[in-house]
This record gives C-alpha cells, structure tokens and sequence, in this order.
C-alpha cells in the first residue's frame, strides 16, 4: 500500500505529460488492446479510435460536501473542498454531421477538504479535514460547433483518489473510533455527474455532483472484484443501450449517457455505502456527497 501513491503520482504526471505532447496534434492512432480507463471507469479492451482534437487542460473548483458513515448517528461537520485537474481532453466526432462528439479526459487531481473552508464550522460536531492526490478521468459526450470544439459537455467522472484525513473528534462522541478509523491515508475513488458549457475557446463554466468513497480496510481482491462487478453492468448498458443510440438517435446521446451512467455509478456506490467492496464483506466506507462549480481552461 506504501508504493500505491507514489505509482498514481507516476501514472498521473505520464498521462498528463502525454496530453501536452499530443497537444497540437489532430489525430492519433489508436494504442492496444488492454486495460484503459474508459466511459468515466475501468474498462477491458481495445482503447478510442484516433481522435481529432487534444488539449491540456486546466480545471479549478469550489464546492461543499457533506460527510458520514454508515451506522453512525453523529453529524459530523460539513466540508468546504478546494480542487484542481490537471489533464488532456480529447474530443472525436461520433457522427457524421460533426454534431456530436466523445469527449475523454485523464490526468492529475489535487484536493484540499475542511469545514474551515465553509462559513461555519460547529465545534461540538466532529471536524473532518484534509487533502487528495489522484488519477482523474472523465469521459461522455458533447455537442460540437462548426469547428468541432465542445459547447456543452455532459460527462462522467470516475476517478482513483488517495486521501489523508485528519479528524477531530468532540469529547464524548460514541462515534469517534468509527471516524479516527479514517485517520492518515486511505485508498479511495470519486464518481460524479458534470455539466460544462464553453464560453469561448477555451474557457468553461462547470458544475459538478460528486460523490468520494474512502476505503477502510481497503482489499485488494475485494475491490478489484467489486470494481469488475460495475464493469459488466457498463458494458450491458453500452452493448445494450448506447451502441443502439449511436446509430438511431446519436443527439440524444449525451444525455442519455449522463443520466444512466451516473445512476449506475450512483447505484453500486449505495451498495458500497455499508460494505466497501460489495458484495464482498467488508468494512463501511467514508462517503463525501457534494456539489462543485469551476472553470475549465484549455490550451
């Protein structure tokens, strides 16, 4: 587990070095067959096919996000998150009138949590804060403008996180063992829903429901297991859904892909919510629910 940060630091930076390099190109062959990180998650198989549009890519965003565990019943103090994506976006044209197009993004994030970051902070509450360093992806639709650039974007999220937290925990609180359980660094993940409008070349409003699952007790097996548990239901639902409206109704795609990945994802997190890595036995997870706005610049 003590090498497991430093690899995302090297997978993160070798991603996001990539996307610099490829910055002004437009178009790519596709890499092998294998493991990628694809459709905001963990996917098995060949990698996209040659894309027409790269850019590194710069996002900030503030937002506030709720904390709990379950089975405790203490209210634990709501949080203020700080978060900046380094990465590169790639854009290619699904359809043949260049109207809409798929949109993938990987690369770094970096993220600061405390309830100091809110206008109030409850002392008689317990106080969780900290940082996050990890692997960001996206992945969705947009519809294009004449130039093939995005205007409106509507992606899923499904990133690798590692978290440190630090907890304060109240004199007298019965769930103070469950919640300093969290203490120091665990293995994590985020998935969220985002919206992104581009206001001009280059430069975009996003706003964000995110969800962060933090491991205790984190297993290997279990989770790797879990995670391919989620991947056959977003293959059945591209195979069975999105691959049919690709071909018969690809504007509305981009919706449609928002609204039932992120109710997958969604779905399999409430799962996790009192076993990690259902539906392996395993420990309750840390869960951040929140809502982010930002801004998006490209170059």
């Amino acid at each position: 587990m003590k090498l497991l940060l430093p690899l995302l630091l090297l997978l993160c930076c070798t991603a996001f070095t990539h996307a610099q390099t490829d910055s002004t190109s437009t178009d790519s062959t596709a890499t092998p067959s294998g493991i990628s990180f694809g459709k905001g998650g963990f996917s098995l198989g060949a990698s996209s096919p040659s894309v027409t549009l790269k850019k590194p890519t710069i996002t900030m965003l503030y937002g506030v996000s709720g904390v709990s565990i379950h089975g405790n019943t203490s209210t634990i103090n709501t949080v203020g998150s700080i978060d900046v994506g380094f990465g590169g976006v790639r854009v290619r044209p699904i359809d043949k009138e260049n109207t809409v197009g798929e949109v993938s993004r990987t690369g770094l994030l970096l993220g600061f949590f405390s309830p100091e970051y809110t206008s109030k902070t409850d002392t008689t509450k317990p106080i969780v804060k900290g940082w996050k360093i990890g692997f960001l992806n996206t992945s969705g639709y947009a519809y294009l403008d004449t130039d093939k650039e995005p205007t409106l974007s509507l992606l899923h999220e499904g990133s690798i996180v590692w978290t440190s937290v630090n907890s304060t925990i109240p004199a007298g609180n019965l769930d103070g063992p469950s919640i300093t359980a969290f203490d120091h660094s665990y293995f994590g993940y985020q998935t969220g829903a985002i919206v992104r409008y581009n206001v001009t070349n280059g430069i975009a409003l996003d706003a964000q429901w995110q969800r962060g699952v933090l491991y205790n007790d984190f297993s290997f097996f279990g989770w790797v297991g879990s995670v391919l548990i989620e991947q056959i239901g977003v293959g059945l639902l591209d195979g069975m859904v999105m691959d049919g409206m690709k071909k018969k109704s690809v504007k509305s795609l981009p919706v449609a892909n928002l609204i039932l990945r992120t109710a997958l994802s969604f779905g399999f997190s409430e799962l996790r919510r009192s076993t990690q890595h259902f539906p392996f036995k395993s420990s309750s997870p840390m869960i951040f629910d929140g809502f982010r706005i930002g801004t998006s610049i490209s170059f």
